[in-house]
């Protein structure tokens, strides 16, 4: 259930400035606990760490749209050796 909070907790901080502020002043991942359960969520360092890094990966998904896979496939066709390439 803190995952959850945790996942929250960023979407409350997606939409508020005065908390993205407390947050880039933060110290450590401690302070940034200690912001959110200051504004009523319940979480660890760890549940936060956790939400943090799948939302990124989650963002950087969305901005890829799907460029990594084409590259690869694009790459592996130009390595086979594909007419015009050389």
């Amino acid at each position: 259930m803190s995952e959850a909070q945790a996942k929250a907790f960023l979407e409350k901080i997606k939409a508020n400035t005065e908390l993205q502020n407390a947050i880039r002043q933060a110290d450590d991942v401690d302070a940034i606990v200690a912001i959110a359960q200051a504004e009523g969520f319940k979480m660890t360092p760890e549940d936060f760490q956790k939400a943090q890094s799948e939302s990124l990966d989650a963002d950087l998904e969305k901005a890829a749209g799907g460029l990594s896979q084409n590259c690869v496939q694009n790459t592996s066709r130009y390595e086979s050796g594909s007419p015009g390439f050389n």
